[in-house]
């Protein structure tokens, strides 16, 4: 339950910070549970302890405990479809925010009363997906992954994620988006690009997916997601062992297990959700930095991951 609390977490600063850079750092006593050093450093720097001037809105000081999944015990059986008919008073706001110009698409789905949710659309239909949105499908696809793996013991979950220790390569080039990294006596805190050679947890790793929407975290935890699958409980492989898995993984076998993976999580839900998966990883040495609508089985990130492995430059993918 904690991890689903702070997982959702994750997910409600994705969906608030996508467009816009900088961290969010909600919620800061998440440290002693993930690891994530940020959090502490934060918390750190709120007490004037360490330097640092991010100023934090109240709400963004709330504890771990006060996150509620409001859903978890009613209303989990709700899904939304074609059939699912429109709450005519959110509709009809919904529409005199957003829906005077034919380019926007929007849903909003109302949860006060989680018994009784409430949903409006403009436009669902019409496929617009902004890239950072995927970066919610990848993190679903790693912790699909994390349950597949050890399917009735959390705590194993936790401890991979928390254990892990991950090296930034080339999935993270090239790359803009500043990271906050923090030195190992929590003394500073420097916000700066993800570096080949960087070292960080896979929790960190997706902090670093989510909370600043970083691209090259996002292929980094692309790439985790797809080497839990190969590997199963062998995972984390060795530097030989992942080397040798990608140079000899064929294309078409790359191909079924690179983009279907992020969207398998996604696929129970239906073929809707799983047109919205990633193309392909987000940076990827040459690769365009961007997420696109694709059909299921659309091969590119597959060829171009071999097509790097086997020769060491990035390409962009066949069309």
């Amino acid at each position: 339950m904690k991890a689903l609390a702070f997982i959702a977490a994750l997910v409600a600063v994705a969906m608030t910070t996508a467009g816009r850079p900088g961290p969010d750092p909600y919620p800061l006593d998440g440290y002693e549970y993930t690891g994530i050093k940020r959090l502490r450093a934060y918390d750190l720097m709120q007490q004037g302890k360490i330097p640092g001037n991010l100023r934090l809105q109240p709400g963004a000081r709330l504890p771990s405990e006060a996150i509620r999944l409001r859903m978890i015990d009613v209303g989990q059986s709700y899904d939304i479809g074609a059939d699912t008919p429109l709450d005519p008073e959110l509709q009809k706001g919904l529409e005199r925010v957003v829906g005077r110009h034919p380019s926007y698409r929007a849903a909003i789905l109302d949860i006060t009363d989680p018994a009784r949710p409430r949903f409006a659309a403009i436009r669902p239909d019409e496929g617009y997906i902004p890239g950072s949105v995927g970066k919610i499908l990848v993190m679903t696809a790693i912790f699909n992954e994390l349950k597949r793996l050890y399917p009735n013991d959390i705590r194993a979950r936790e401890a991979l994620l928390r254990n892990t220790q991950v090296v930034a390569d080339r999935f993270v080039i090239p790359n803009s988006h500043a990271v906050p990294v923090v030195d190992d006596e929590f003394k500073s805190v420097a916000h700066r690009a993800i570096r080949v050679g960087d070292v960080f947890t896979l929790w960190e790793w997706i902090d670093h997916m989510i909370s600043p929407s970083s691209n090259a975290a996002g292929s980094v935890v692309w790439k985790q997601a797809l080497l839990m699958n190969a590997f199963g409980p062998d995972y984390p492989p060795s530097p030989e062992q992942e080397e040798q898995f990608f140079k000899s993984t064929p294309p078409a076998e790359l191909s079924r297990a690179g983009h279907p993976r992020v969207g398998r999580a996604a696929a129970r839900d239906g073929d809707r959700h799983r047109r919205a998966a990633p193309a392909h990883v987000f940076y990827r040495d040459g690769l365009p930095d961007r997420a696109r609508q694709v059909e299921p089985g659309h091969p590119p990130a597959a060829r171009a991951l071999d097509a790097q492995s086997r020769t060491g430059q990035g390409r962009r993918p066949l069309e």
